[in-house]
């Protein structure tokens, strides 16, 4: 294509128009590099919080086996407990059914 002077008003536009043409590639480009690292960086972030979210469910069910096992030594304590206080009453009253004058209770 010969450049002419009637032609060059043409040329200028088409021009224009690659020039156009190339800031919007490189800007959607730009932006394509964007979303991705946002991707990336969102998913080591997603990955992160995984790992995190089922070290705390582990912890959890730890710390509820440890309290189901706590619960159940304090009721056989509380158990035993009982017992002990039942048959010490009973000796009391025992003890006062015989009159024995010697038996402090404190």
């Amino acid at each position: 294509m010969a450049l002419t002077p009637s032609s060059m008003p043409s040329v200028l536009a088409q021009l224009k128009e690659n020039t156009h043409l190339q800031t919007s590639l490189a800007e959607h480009k730009i932006r394509g590099d964007q979303h991705r690292n946002n991707f990336e960086a969102l998913k080591v972030q997603h990955n992160r919080l995984q790992e995190t979210c089922q070290r705390l469910e582990e912890e959890a069910g730890v710390a509820r086996r440890q309290k189901t096992a706590s619960d159940q030594k304090t009721r056989e304590a509380m158990s035993k407990l009982t017992e002990e206080r039942d048959y010490a009453t009973s000796l009391v009253s025992q003890l006062r059914a015989q009159s024995c004058p010697t038996v402090v209770v404190y």
